[in-house]
């Protein structure tokens, strides 16, 4: 179902999580789906790094509260979204940027998802749940595009 506010950036976050799920999925399929996933992925990848700037102020309190600087931190990571799924788009040292989102992403799992997913019963806290399934899921995709032999793709 489209959004009746389209137009809002946010509003499309539902529809790229499915995209780069299918994505990293794509990938694992086989020879002639892994530039579709890896587009997939990749542009999923980049949106998220626009939320970043876009919803920082909203974001800020997300980061922990013994995190300083937390909008620095937020564009910070904006920029390495950006530039990691340019450059796994594009070919430009794939591996590199795959697996070093893969690590950014799993220290994120570490100390931004699980804790929060632990913060409050199931009941209450069902998205935090499922956000921390995900990007252990972003995680691995990125391991997994790391490990593509760049010279196939």
């Amino acid at each position: 179902m489209v959004s009746p506010n389209y137009k809002h950036f946010g509003d499309w976050e539902n529809a790229a999580k499915e995209l780069s799920l299918a994505g990293g999925a794509l990938v694992i399929a086989g020879r002639r789906l892994i530039p579709l996933g890896i587009t997939l992925f990749s542009l999923t990848i980049i949106s998220y790094s626009i939320d970043h700037f876009l919803y920082a102020k909203e974001a800020a309190g997300y980061v922990p509260s013994w995190i300083p600087y937390h909008i620095f931190w937020l564009y910070l990571a904006g920029a390495a979204l950006f530039c990691s799924g340019i450059s796994i788009l594009l070919n430009i040292k794939r591996r590199l940027a795959a697996t070093l989102l893969g690590i950014m992403i799993f220290i994120w799992v570490v100390i931004l998802h699980i804790p929060y997913a632990l913060s409050a019963p199931l009941a209450r806290n069902e998205g935090e749940v499922t956000s921390a399934f995900l990007a252990l899921a972003y995680c691995g995709t990125a391991f997994v595009i790391a490990q593509v032999n760049s010279t196939r793709v």
